[in-house]
């Protein structure tokens, strides 16, 4: 088993759009260092929040290299989950979002279990704290991420 069952993984905003984009790179036949050339033109001045500016270099690279390792370049473990996630989403585009969201739970394990304890949570409160999620950090408000 790889590491990706110790790392966090995720810094930044990750759209579904972008990850249709890796998805679409790996399905159109691209190599891997052509489909890293393309994701980081087509992230040059797209933010994680959907707003169009330029992005730094450090900041674009940490997205690609996300998308990167979630669907070019996954562990060696997940290549069948991936080639079959990859084929499902070409017979079912509609099942996209779920496809993806697979992938991304299968590379970052932390991720999706900080997804599954907010959503929990959610469940059963309209907000979820910081605190509630890592105790000891301070308190931010999740959805809204104020104080």
């Amino acid at each position: 088993m790889g590491k990706r069952h110790e790392a966090i993984g995720i810094k930044q905003a990750i759209r579904f759009e972008w990850m249709q984009k890796a998805a679409n790179l790996l399905l159109a036949g691209l190599d891997a260092k052509t489909i890293r050339q393309e994701l980081h033109e087509f992230l040059a001045d797209r933010k994680g929040n959907g707003s169009e500016g330029e992005r730094s270099d450090q900041t674009r690279t940490f997205v690609v290299n996300n998308l990167m390792k979630i669907w070019v370049s996954p562990d060696p473990e997940l290549i069948p989950f991936r080639d079959a996630s990859l084929a499902f989403l070409r017979e079912n585009p509609s099942m996209a979002l779920a496809v993806h969201w697979g992938m991304i739970s299968a590379v970052y394990p932390f991720w999706f279990n900080v997804a599954r304890q907010t959503g929990r949570l959610l469940a059963l409160q309209d907000q979820v704290t910081q605190t509630q999620m890592w105790p000891g950090r301070p308190a931010v408000c999740w959805p809204c991420r104020t104080k």
